[in-house]
C-alpha cells in the first residue's frame, strides 16, 4: 500500500515484539520492565562460528540496542578499532535509517544481528570488513 497523507504505517507493539522473539527464538530469556524489553541469548551466525551472548535492549519506538555480552570482541593485529561498532556505548553499528518501530525484531533484527556477527568473524580473519553499509564514522573503518 502506497504511503500518503491518510495512511501512516503503525509501529508494532512492545506486546508484539515479545509474541515474534518468543516464536523465533525460545531461547532468548526476556525481562519486561515498564514500557521495555530486554531479551539475551545465544547466537551462532554459521555452523563453524563462535557462540556469541547477545542483549537486545528495546524501548518503543527508538531502535533497539545491542550489546555482544560474550566473549568480547577482539580486534584484528592491523586495526585500531572495531568496525561498526559504537565505542561509547559498547554496542553494535547495525542500520542507520533502515529501522522502523513497524518491523519485527526476531525477523530484522536478528538477520542484522547474525550478518553483523558473520563479518565480523570474516574480518577478524582477513582485516576487511566486507559487509558493506555505512557508519557516523566511516572514515575508521577500512571496507573491501
Amino acid at each position: 500500500m502506497a504511503k500518503n497523507r491518510y495512511y501512516k504505517t503503525r509501529g508494532l507493539t512492545l506486546v508484539q515484539q515479545i509474541y515474534f522473539m518468543r516464536l523465533a527464538y525460545p531461547g532468548f530469556s526476556c525481562v519486561l520492565l515498564k514500557n521495555s524489553a530486554t531479551w539475551i541469548g545465544l547466537l551462532q551466525p554459521t555452523a563453524l562460528g563462535e557462540v556469541y551472548k547477545i542483549r537486545i535492549a528495546y524501548t518503543p519506538p527508538s531502535q533497539p540496542k545491542i550489546k555482544v555480552l560474550s566473549p568480547e570482541l577482539q580486534l584484528h593485529p592491523d586495526h585500531t578499532r572495531l568496525p561498526h561498532f559504537y565505542y561509547d556505548e559498547g554496542l553494535l553499528c547495525l542500520y542507520a535509517k533502515d529501522w522502523n518501530p513497524s518491523l519485527p525484531i526476531a525477523y530484522r533484527i536478528m538477520q542484522w544481528i547474525s550478518g553483523w556477527l558473520y563479518f565480523y568473524e570474516v574480518w577478524q580473519f582477513t582485516g576487511l570488513w566486507v559487509g558493506g553499509g555505512t557508519h557516523p564514522s566511516a572514515s575508521q573503518h577500512r571496507s573491501a
